[in-house]
Order: C-alpha cells, then structure tokens, then sequence
C-alpha cells in the first residue's frame, strides 16, 4: 500500500468537517465520496487493506451524517441502511 494514496482521503474528510459555508461543504462533500469510492475500489482486492476500509467505512458513516445533519439530505431509509452497515 503506498503511502501518498493510503489514507490520503482522510484530508478530505478533515476538510470536509471543518467547512461550514454550505455550497462549499457541498462540493467537498462530492469530492470526498468520490475519493472513498474510488479507494474502495483500489483495496478491493488487497489482502493488507483490512484496516484502511474499516477507517473507510467510518468515513463513509460521518460523511453520511454530514449529509443528513448539514445538508439536510432525507433521513428515509437511514435506519435500515444502518443495520446493513453494522453486519
């Protein structure tokens, strides 16, 4: 796992907590889903990424919560989508 791409979404996120000017935060939002995305996909099939896509899919929770709590995404279908993530 090289060094400048493991963990590097995690500055996103950083970012993303920090912002409060909500268009700002919206389009750091986009970026940071699109970075956990597309981390996903690299650590798929890597014996030694156990750890990074569980901070990953931490990630993914809080940026959830973002979404619902400062972009007033809709909250149907939340509760199920987190039984699923806890399985």
């Amino acid at each position: 796992m090289g060094t400048n791409k493991a963990f590097s979404w995690q500055a996103l996120l950083k970012d993303v907590l920090q912002e409060t000017d909500e268009v700002k935060l919206s389009q750091k939002v986009d970026g940071l889903e699109a970075a956990i995305f597309f981390r996903f996909q690299e650590l798929q099939n890597s014996p030694d990424g156990a750890l990074e896509r569980a901070k990953l899919n931490d990630a993914a929770s809080t940026l959830l919560d973002v979404k619902v709590q400062k972009l007033g995404f809709p909250i149907s279908g939340l509760p199920s989508f987190r039984r699923l993530q806890a399985k």
